[in-house]
């Protein structure tokens, strides 16, 4: 960006908004680092940062009656960030239903460089597919072929500096991902393992948005059994069940590798049908004779 346009940008954020504080800061160290859209781009992306900053609930980093048991799991891979000079502008925490879920919105800043107009870089961690990389496409529209999110099922519990050095890499424009892992976990046996994880005395002061399923409870959860298996490679002529329909067996006549961070490491095409379905759903149901 030529002076001359990085001047009269801060002119924009500086005075013809109300722009102040954090949100100036951020798209001054945004616009340095390479921002590659326009100026109002760069005012919806951070005014859309801010907006997450202030949707925090205000019940605090610490939560001492340990309400989301995946906080010290993510604070420890924050701090993994940290120490590679990532930082984290909001970090989210839900309990929806039967799962954990956590996310953590990463400095746009440190984001540009590889992703020039990227608006929103973040990570997520859940209990059903563990982590991913979600990189928001400029005003919301994906390109063709493109993707927002890349998961990476490497585990539901990679070590948190395995989880940041992947992180800086996606930062720095290489997509690609570790082999898939397998893993299977009894609710208490994944509570146990965060536990290793405790939230430390002193947590960085970042906002924390809070969002709590009334439905969620503890001995639930502890029934669950959290599991991941590496489906088969599909063949053409496989043969498998169909579940809602005792009886009815249907041969694979097409198959098509997903693509690398998609959910589906295949999808399928049943004889008689004009439309494909997930593998990872399907193969449960292979005949076996």
């Amino acid at each position: 960006m030529s002076t001359v346009r990085r001047a009269e940008a801060f002119i924009v954020l500086a005075a013809v908004r109300d722009v102040e504080g954090f949100e100036l800061d951020l798209a001054a160290r945004t616009l340095a680092a390479g921002w590659g859209g326009d100026v109002r781009q760069l005012l919806e992306a951070t005014a859309g940062l801010m907006a997450l900053r202030a949707a925090a609930d205000g019940t605090g980093p610490a939560l001492p009656d340990g309400r989301y048991p995946q906080l010290g799991y993510l604070l420890a891979v924050e701090r993994a960030l940290a120490g590679r000079g990532v930082g984290v502008l909001c970090r989210e925490l839900e309990r929806p239903s039967l799962d954990l879920r956590g996310r953590l919105v990463l400095d746009l800043a440190r984001a540009v460089g590889a992703h020039p107009v990227t608006p929103c870089f973040a990570v997520e961690w859940g209990t059903g597919r563990g982590w991913a990389t979600v990189i928001e496409p400029p005003g919301g529209v994906l390109p063709p072929g493109g993707q927002r999110i890349w998961h990476w099922f490497d585990g539901l519990l990679p070590e948190p500096a395995a989880v940041a050095d992947r992180i800086v890499a996606h930062l720095d424009g290489d997509l690609t991902l570790p082999r898939r892992q397998p893993w299977r976990y009894h609710g208490p046996q994944l509570l146990a393992a965060l536990e290793a994880y405790p939230v430390p005395a002193t947590v960085p002061d970042v906002p924390t948005v809070c969002r709590a399923d009334a439905e969620w409870r503890p001995a639930a959860f502890r029934r669950r059994l959290l599991s991941y298996e590496l489906p088969p490679v599909p063949s053409v002529g496989d043969e498998v069940h169909l579940p809602a329909r005792p009886g009815d067996r249907r041969r694979v006549v097409a198959v098509l590798p997903g693509r690398p961070g998609d959910v589906d490491l295949y999808r399928v095409r049943l004889a008689g049908h004009d439309f494909t379905l997930s593998w990872d759903e399907v193969w449960p149901h292979l005949s076996t004779g």
